[in-house]
């Protein structure tokens, strides 16, 4: 697995620990908190797990980057290269 890969998996992960109500679909976890608008209406796409989008088009619509710890990722990224 590469580092991308591992980046990928982390922010799904962490998305995942912190809305315990998401649910998946074949493309996406859904019912995610927006970070906007605080309605769990938002996806977050496994082809890009870089964002989370509010699907409240007519009243929010925001997307938003996913953020996760630097440490962890630092952690990730010591592993890769092994």
């Amino acid at each position: 697995m590469n580092f991308a890969e591992h980046i990928h998996d982390e922010i799904l992960e962490k998305t995942h620990e912190e809305n315990p109500q998401a649910q998946q679909s074949n493309k996406c976890l859904y019912n995610i908190t927006c970070p906007s608008c605080g309605a769990n209406e938002a996806r977050i796409y496994f082809d890009n797990p870089e964002f989370i989008r509010c699907h409240r088009e007519n009243h929010c619509g925001a997307v938003s980057a996913a953020v996760f710890s630097t440490q962890k990722l630092f952690r990730l990224k010591v592993q890769s290269k092994k």
